[in-house]
């Protein structure tokens, strides 16, 4: 017999796993209730943690307004089922064909709307990988990854790892070719070993956590890997708009989609997957919309049939078609977006300078940076003989302190870094300037609280 508690529960093994598993949105609904607002809410926390771009949320707003009815045939119908609306399909495609530069034109057929980048996740690891089953993906990695491919499909999420015995590593071995070449080839042969059969390649270009950019080269090694061993590469390009210029450095890496390099000989264009949503580039997370771009009908079948239990509602997917179908809205809020991105960024690191904070160089796109906020003394203890705190209990007593003072930040933990030193955090800057202004202020008051000032 069952204890009272599990006759009350009466849910299954897995949903009973998923309560524990469902951690991590837990954190976040409490700190969401409680949102800063500098007239209705000062006390309120601040989140930094989330990766969401409020810099344009106004005139986003505003379009989104403008000029839109209900179709009672085509927004209170069923339409044409759960593949999506078939005027976004064809402002999604003439979108790619202008934005991401595709060598082979983009069509229609080859799209697919889902509920948002995280469902199109848990979809495509649901069709792809049977029982036992995974996909590798490079850390650092973004943290919904987990969530997305172990949750519901029970897909297993495969790390990568750059560490290697007989080399030094460095963060910005994650996006140079060689290194990447070693490190996949390292995992899929440790996988293996395990039983572990390995079907995908998940890559985020631009890169989440890091903010940067793939090279072409890099992007191309990647997709060579994937095609030696019949993988599917699937490439999350959900921040390809989102790419701003470094006033350190112009000269960084850009954006370059999968969609416009050349694989001929290297890997089946049924193989490769663009995962692409209006939460980043649109500022508008809430929409909670996506799109799957593949030359794979097996699979675009497959995900329609999943996508049956929650196909986005065309009244939705048509608000995003009337602003795809501006271009010159498009074009002025691609600039303007990229613009308060770079003055923001500038905002942040120039704050981040003064206080000597150590932070990733070279980032110039998504919304977030990648910043050592634990001094490394307090965690690089030499003697074995001196008792020191685990770097896991500082790291904790830093974001415990941040969150009393009203902000919230993303321990680098999360991300699966591999930094040999750890103290890192994923920090969000694209929040309006006076609430960052505020959200400063609250790190310098943690720190001090801590004595940790002086200490970088």
């Amino acid at each position: 017999m069952g204890s009272s508690n599990e006759k009350k529960a009466a849910i299954s093994l897995r949903g009973a796993e998923n309560v524990i598993r469902n951690e991590y949105w837990r954190d976040i609904r409490k700190i969401l209730a409680a949102p800063y607002d500098e007239i209705q809410n000062p006390n309120g926390v601040i989140n930094l943690g989330l990766a969401e771009n409020y810099l344009m949320h106004a005139e986003i707003a505003d379009r989104l307004k403008a000029g839109f009815s209900v179709d009672h045939a085509a927004h209170l119908t069923y339409g044409q089922g759960p593949v999506g609306s078939p005027r976004l399909l064809k402002a999604l495609a003439s979108f790619f064909n202008s934005y991401f530069h595709p060598i082979t034109p983009v069509t229609q057929k080859e799209l697919l709307v889902t509920c948002g980048v995280a469902a199109l996740i848990d979809t495509l690891t649901w069709c792809i990988c049977d029982d036992l089953e995974g996909i590798l993906i490079p850390q650092p990695f973004y943290v919904g990854f987990k969530i997305d491919i172990e949750m519901r499909s029970r897909g297993q999420l495969l790390p990568v790892s750059f560490l290697e015995s007989d080399r030094e590593y460095s963060v910005d071995h994650t996006f140079e070719p060689e290194p990447n070449r070693r490190a996949f080839e390292r995992a899929f042969k440790e996988n293996m070993e395990k039983g572990i059969g390995v079907r995908a390649v998940i890559v985020s270009n631009p890169h989440n956590p890091l903010g940067k950019c793939y090279s072409p080269e890099t992007i191309w090694e990647i997709a060579r890997f994937c095609g030696k061993h019949d993988l599917h590469l699937i490439c999350d390009e959900i921040y390809a708009n989102s790419v701003f210029v470094n006033p350190d450095d112009p000269c960084i890496q850009g954006f370059t989609s999968a969609l416009s390099i050349n694989f001929d000989d290297i890997i089946h264009k049924s193989r490769v997957h663009i995962m692409y949503g209006m939460s980043k580039d649109f500022c508008a997370n809430g929409v909670r919309l996506g799109v799957l771009q593949t030359r794979n009908e097996d699979l675009l079948e497959a995900v329609a049939s999943i996508n049956l239990f929650a196909w986005p509602a065309y009244l939705t997917q048509d608000l995003w078609a009337q602003i795809l179908e501006d271009r010159k809205f498009l074009d002025w809020f691609k600039k303007t977006n990229n613009e308060r991105m770079a003055a923001s960024y500038e905002t942040f690191t120039s704050f981040l300078q003064e206080h000597r904070i150590p932070y990733m160089k070279g980032s110039n796109a998504a919304f977030y940076l990648w910043i050592r906020l634990i001094p490394s003394r307090l965690i690089d203890f030499k003697d074995p003989l001196v008792s020191s705190p685990t770097v896991s209990s500082v790291k904790k007593l830093f974001v415990e302190t941040c969150k009393h003072n009203g902000v919230s930040i993303k321990d680098g933990a999360n991300y699966f870094a591999e930094e040999p030193e750890d103290g890192w955090f994923r920090v969000t800057f694209t929040v309006p300037d006076a609430v960052l202004q505020v959200a400063m202020q609250r790190i310098v008051k943690s720190f001090e609280d801590l004595g940790w000032l002086e200490l970088f």
